[in-house]
């Protein structure tokens, strides 16, 4: 039996296959063509992309030389922007080598000064009287060599090598230039850290010693030719003495205590009178003496005698110490009936007792040299 049911079910079921076999053909159709298409697409893409490659490439080298040159072109900002400092701190240097060589030149200038001063000093200074010169002179103190060798700079440095020979040529030569071009020569090699120094220096405490003081004004005088360093002390005595009453313009009175010391009577007699005989018209000189040739010799006017009381020599009232003054004419032989020391005798006469040992001493020397002429009659 014919069953249409059962057929219209069959059917349908073949014709949904068909369908669906239609559509998957069909879909799979369209698949494979857009595939086609978009793989053609993906070609001309591909194709679009390395022609746009090949343009762009070289923009790319482009980009990346124009990157490297801005980093260049930073790094060049950058090494300017150094320089023009470092141009501006050498022209800071410059100015600060001008300022220091200035400054140098300025010290030495003065230190120069300071020196000439001296020497117009000592060339000002000139006095000279009969026998009598006195000058001055410029020396190099020799601590100075000693002060760089033994205590600011070290020994084994090669800049002492000459260092006698060259400071020792202005000791013996006066050669000022050398001198200040030697201290010239250390401030330098000091500011330009070529000293070892020695101990507690470095290079301000060094310049600050290195330019004290070193030379020293010494006076220069001489007598009858003799310098004053070779003169006996009694000499030199003497000449003190000159120099004293010289260069004192004072008109006041001059005591001088026992000039004689340490002068032989050759000296006192020849020299020392002659001189006070020539000073006393400018100026009253009171002289204390045990020197009988001073009194004679230099014609004292007033002769004071001092006594001090004794036993044997009274004062009038007891009195420790007195006086009788006259001139060497006052002449009283002696009357010991007087009872005070100072009335017993002339003026004449205690100067032989006091300073020639008494008349009986007098005469005996007068017999020993065989003289002729005596002082007292």
């Amino acid at each position: 039996m014919f069953n249409d049911s059962a057929a219209r079910t069959l059917i349908n079921n073949e014709y949904n296959d068909i369908i669906q076999e239609a559509l998957l053909n069909i879909s799979n159709s369209v698949i494979e063509h857009n595939i086609l298409m978009f793989e053609e697409k993906l070609r001309q893409i591909k194709g679009n992309l390395i022609e746009e490659e090949s343009r762009i490439n070289p923009i790319k080298e482009i980009m990346k030389n124009q990157s490297k040159i801005a980093d260049i072109s930073f790094k060049i900002d950058e090494i300017q922007d150094k320089y023009y400092q470092v141009e501006l701190l050498l022209k800071e240097v410059a100015v600060k080598k001008n300022q220091i060589n200035s400054s140098k030149t300025e010290i030495i200038d003065e230190f120069r000064k300071y020196y000439k001063i001296k020497e117009e000093f000592i060339n000002d200074f000139d006095f000279q009287e009969g026998k009598l010169k006195i000058g001055y002179k410029i020396s190099m103190r020799n601590n100075l060599i000693d002060w760089l060798k033994n205590s600011a700079i070290n020994n084994n440095n090669s800049y002492l090598s000459n260092l006698d020979a060259t400071f020792k040529s202005y000791i013996l030569d006066n050669n000022y230039e050398d001198f200040i071009n030697q201290i010239k020569f250390f401030m330098n090699e000091a500011l330009e850290d070529k000293i070892p120094f020695k101990g507690k220096f470095e290079c301000r405490s060094f310049l600050k010693e290195l330019f004290i003081d070193w030379l020293s004004i010494e006076p220069v005088m001489e007598y009858e030719n003799d310098k004053i360093e070779h003169m006996s002390d009694g000499k030199k005595a003497f000449v003190l003495l000159m120099l004293l009453i010289n260069i004192d313009d004072s008109k006041y009175p001059i005591i001088i205590d026992q000039p004689e010391d340490s002068l032989d009577n050759r000296s006192i007699y020849t020299e020392l009178t002659t001189y006070l005989k020539e000073k006393k018209k400018l100026r009253q000189i009171i002289l204390v003496t045990h020197n009988a040739n001073l009194v004679v010799g230099a014609d004292a006017e007033n002769i004071i005698v001092a006594n001090q009381h004794g036993t044997s020599n009274k004062n009038l009232n007891g009195i420790k110490f007195d006086y009788i003054n006259g001139a060497l004419e006052d002449s009283r032989s002696l009357d010991n009936d007087q009872e005070f020391e100072l009335n017993k005798m002339g003026t004449k006469e205690h100067v032989c007792d006091i300073l020639e040992g008494g008349k009986d001493a007098f005469k005996k020397r007068e017999l020993k040299y065989n003289l002729q002429n005596t002082l007292i009659n």
